[in-house]
């Protein structure tokens, strides 16, 4: 298999976009869970790490990340953060992708490694 520079920035880029608009689905398909699946009393960060109690990840987070970081407005506000500049930074890949391929240097996009 041979993979170029265009192959694998486009590659790159696409991967920014699907992981960028992911951080946007994730925070509604969280809120829709926690609306229908919320129990009496529990904000959204302790639903979250109940949700999430069997993730490795979770699991770290909830024990080495300050408590106020989740249950601040920062938390969903990072997420969000996160998604912009993901789907920023695929748009750039993608912007210069176009640009060089326009330029005298259009033949190093097609070098395979």
């Amino acid at each position: 298999m041979k993979i170029t520079v265009i192959g694998f920035l486009t590659f790159l880029s696409s991967l920014c976009f699907v992981f960028g608009f992911w951080q946007f689905l994730w925070v509604i398909i969280h809120r829709k869970g926690f609306e229908m699946d919320g129990q009496e009393g529990e904000s959204f960060p302790d639903f979250l790490f109940r949700y999430y109690e069997d993730d490795v990840f979770w699991k770290l987070r909830k024990r080495f990340m300050p408590k106020w970081f989740y249950y601040s407005k920062m938390f969903l506000f990072f997420v969000k953060l996160k998604g912009v500049m993901l789907i920023t930074s695929g748009t750039l890949i993608a912007v210069g992708i176009f640009l060089l391929s326009k330029s005298e240097y259009a033949p190093w996009l097609q070098i395979q490694f």
